[in-house]
C-alpha cells in the first residue's frame, strides 16, 4: 500500500500502538502491565486488514520474505554491528547465547529483542494463508467451530509445550522462531481479516464517549485478568479472558484513532507519520532504549536494566527521548523516503 492511498485512522492506530510499545519498554511493569494485554494483538489485527490470500503460496511467501525477513536481516546485522562496537555489549556475545537467541528469535544478545515481531508476523501470516484457504473449502459452521477450538487450544499452549518437552527437547519449553506465539497471533490476524467489512463500516459509529466507556471496560478486565504477555505466552489469571480483553483494548484504540483523524489535525499528522513508519520504529526502539540506559548508567554510575523499576526520571526520560525525539526523527526520514519513491 503506497503512502498516498493509506487509511489515515489505521496509521494513527499504529502510531498509538508504537507509543504504547515504547511505554511498555521504558515504564516499569508495575505501571505499564495493562498495555501488554492488547498492544501486540493490535498490530496483528491491523495487519489482518490488508492481507490477501488469493495468491499461490509460493508468491505469497516470497512477498512476505521480502517485506519482513529482509527487514529483519538488515536490522539484525545493524544491531550486531553496533554491539560489536560497544565493549560491554560485545562481551555478552557468546556462541551459546547467540544460538539460543536465533532459536527463540528474541535476539537479546544483540540488544534488540523487538526483532521477534518480524519473525512472528511472517510465520503468522503464512499460517493464516493456510487457514484461510482451508476456510474457502469448508462449510462455514464447521470451519468456524474448528477455528474456535484452535483459538482456545492456543491458550493452553504453555501446558501442551511443557508436556511435549518431556519427550522432545525444547529450549525454555518453546517452539523455535516464535511459531508458538505465531499461532496466537494468527487468531488476531484472522479477526482483522474476516471482520474487515464490519470494522470499516462501523468504526465511524464509535463516538468519543463510547471510546472512554470501552477503555474503562478494558482497564477493569485487564486488571482483573492480571499480567499477560503474548510473546511469552502468558495469558493471565483467567486465560479465557485474554481474547476478549485484547479485542476490547484494540477496539478503543481503533475508535480513538478514527476520532483523532476527524478532529485533531496536528495530533493526527504526527501519529500518521508515526504509524506509517511503525515497522522501522519497531525494529529500532528497543536498541535505542538500551543505549539510553547504557549511557545513563555510565554517566551517573547507575545499574538500570530494561523493564526494571528504574528511577522515575529515567523511566520518563527514556520514554520521551526514544518516543518523542529519536523515533519521530526516524519516522520523518522514512516518510520522506517513501514520498520520494512513491
Amino acid at each position: 500500500m503506497g503512502i498516498s492511498n493509506r487509511i489515515e485512522w489505521v496509521d494513527i492506530a499504529k502510531g498509538i500502538g508504537m507509543i504504547l510499545v515504547i511505554a511498555g519498554h521504558t515504564i516499569a511493569l508495575d505501571y505499564s502491565a495493562p498495555i501488554y494485554t492488547f498492544h501486540m494483538p493490535l498490530f496483528f489485527l491491523l495487519s489482518g486488514l490488508f492481507i490477501h490470500t488469493n495468491e499461490d503460496i509460493r508468491t505469497y511467501t516470497f512477498k512476505k520474505m521480502k517485506s519482513l525477513l529482509l527487514v529483519w536481516l538488515i536490522a539484525f546485522l545493524i544491531s550486531l554491528g553496533i554491539c560489536l562496537l560497544i565493549p560491554t555489549w560485545r562481551e555478552l556475545i557468546t556462541l551459546n547465547a547467540f544460538v539460543k537467541d536465533l532459536y527463540s528469535a528474541n535476539t537479546n544478545v544483540i540488544q534488540n529483542s523487538s526483532l521477534w515481531f518480524l519473525i512472528c508476523l511472517f510465520a503468522a501470516e503464512i499460517i493464516f494463508w493456510i487457514i484461510d484457504n482451508i476456510k474457502q473449502k469448508m462449510k462455514p459452521y464447521l470451519f468456524y467451530s474448528l477455528f474456535i477450538l484452535y483459538a482456545l487450544t492456543v491458550l493452553w499452549l504453555p501446558s501442551i509445550l511443557n508436556y511435549i518437552s518431556q519427550y522432545v527437547p525444547l529450549i525454555d519449553n518453546r517452539l523455535p522462531w516464535k511459531i508458538d506465539t505465531s499461532l496466537c497471533a494468527t487468531v488476531f490476524i484472522a479477526i482483522g481479516n474476516w471482520c474487515k467489512p464490519y470494522i470499516m463500516k462501523y468504526v465511524s459509529k464509535i463516538k468519543i464517549i463510547y471510546v472512554f466507556i470501552i477503555a474503562i471496560c478494558w482497564f477493569f478486565l485487564a486488571k482483573f485478568n492480571g499480567w499477560t504477555n503474548m510473546n511469552a505466552l502468558s495469558f493471565g489469571r483467567h486465560r479465557l479472558l485474554f481474547y476478549p480483553t485484547a479485542c476490547i483494548g484494540v477496539l478503543w484504540v481503533i475508535g480513538l484513532s478514527y476520532n483523532i483523524a476527524k478532529t485533531c489535525g496536528v495530533v493526527s499528522n504526527f501519529l500518521s507519520i508515526y504509524g506509517k513508519s511503525s515497522l522501522i520504529i519497531f525494529v529500532s526502539q528497543s536498541m535505542f532504549i538500551r543505549l539510553y540506559i547504557l549511557l545513563m548508567n555510565q554517566l551517573w554510575d547507575l545499574d538500570m536494566t530494561l523493564y526494571a523499576n528504574n528511577p522515575m526520571i529515567h523511566q520518563i526520560g527514556s520514554f520521551v527521548v526514544v518516543g518523542f525525539i529519536v523515533s519521530p526523527i526516524l519516522a520523518y526520514i522514512y516518510t520522506m523516503y517513501l514520498l520520494k519513491h512513491e
